[in-house]
């Protein structure tokens, strides 16, 4: 396919922590030409503009051991868990899926919207959020199986939605995102999620045309 993985390491080579992605923005709606005979409009298509996956949090900590070993500091997984433990006052990663991938796509129906999706496994909704309070990150009830969040940055506070379906916690931008989830999102990663520990791939083909319009320069 049409693609560009921007950063990308295998599962094979074995080392890698952590990552940021980030997405931006807005688009313009394609016009079509006026027909002779009107037609309902079709629904847009959705497409995956951009996809992160990142290996499970027990895989990634497989990872550290092996470069501990390397390092001559076996078990180095057990002193980060030390670390985690004696940070959260003894909660760990309570209500987190340690064993299943981590993810994020943002999508595109070709026209205004960019849909931002990131999703993680969990246990217990209830528990993980609990332990973000933690970090900064405070949680209000808004009905429906949906957590309004709080989160503190340089910018100033920043509000995401969380809701759990299937076992998953998905988090977005709006409460339009989080209608008709998928009951498995690990779908939605493409496959990057069993071949690399870290990746992202950016959909080439699918960025909006108004993105094409202001990339070509006039």
């Amino acid at each position: 396919g049409n693609f560009v993985r921007v950063l990308w390491i295998r599962k094979a080579w074995s080392p890698v922590l952590f990552l940021a992605a980030a997405i931006a923005a807005a688009g313009h709606p394609l016009q079509a030409a006026a027909a002779e005979e009107t037609t309902p409009a079709e629904t847009p298509q959705v497409k995956n503009l951009l996809v992160v996956s990142i290996a499970s949090y027990d895989h990634l900590m497989g990872d550290v051991d092996f470069l501990g070993g390397l390092a001559g500091k076996p078990d180095l997984s057990k002193m980060l868990d030390g670390m985690l433990n004696l940070f959260t006052q003894g909660q760990g990663l309570a209500g987190l899926d340690k064993s299943q991938p981590w993810g994020a796509v943002v999508r595109t129906d070709g026209g205004f919207g960019l849909q931002p999706l990131a999703f993680v496994a969990v246990k217990n909704l209830g528990d993980l959020l609990e332990v973000l309070t933690v970090f900064g990150v405070e949680s209000e009830d808004q009905g429906d199986g949906v957590f309004q969040l709080q989160v503190e940055a340089e910018a100033g506070p920043q509000t995401l939605l969380v809701k759990e379906h299937n076992g998953w916690a998905f988090v977005a931008q709006t409460s339009e995102a989080l209608q008709e989830l998928p009951d498995e999102p690990l779908s939605l990663l493409e496959g990057l999620d069993s071949e690399y520990d870290v990746a992202v791939r950016l959909q080439v083909q699918n960025i909006p045309q108004m993105f094409r319009q202001l990339a070509v320069p006039h």
